[in-house]
């Protein structure tokens, strides 16, 4: 970022993001890589360095193009994305799509979206995944409504 431009601290994570992200979920829609491109350039243009993505909008492809724009673009950029724990569909498989997908080597922080099953086992594998230097930092992205239902089930 430039000098003069608003950053924030994420929490305890060493991260340093803009005070408005950019979420890519509506970049996996319709045929609009050139638009997505433009969108790109403007928030980094007005200092925005932070960009939410998630393995399941557009089945990877907001991944995808989030990746191209970065290679596009060699600004310093903050990823974040998420893992949703289903059946069949493994941690580190997902993790290493994820990584492949947006062509870089870390993300800088990967959630857990709509976490379910054993979580225990899932911050074990992503402790590993931070170990390995494919993480920087983790978190958990639970939406509202399960919060508020939680306590009736």
């Amino acid at each position: 970022m430039t000098q003069g431009k608003q950053v924030r601290q994420l929490g305890a994570t060493g991260l340093v993001v803009s005070p408005l992200g950019l979420g890519t979920n509506r970049w996996a829609y319709g045929k609009n890589d050139e638009a997505v491109a433009q969108t790109f350039r403007a928030y980094v243009d007005t200092g925005g360095n932070f960009f939410d993505t998630d393995e399941v909008y557009g089945l990877g492809k907001s991944e995808r193009l989030l990746g191209a724009c970065l290679r596009q673009d060699p600004r310093p950029a903050v990823i974040a994305s998420k893992y949703m724990p289903l059946p069949l569909h493994p941690f580190k498989t997902a993790l290493d799509g994820s990584l492949k997908r947006l062509g870089v080597p870390t993300i800088d922080l990967y959630y857990l979206h709509f976490p379910r099953g054993n979580i225990e086992q899932l911050m074990d594998q992503m402790a590993q995944a931070v170990a390995d230097g494919k993480i920087r930092a983790i978190g958990v992205s639970t939406p509202g409504s399960l919060r508020h239902s939680a306590g009736r089930q």
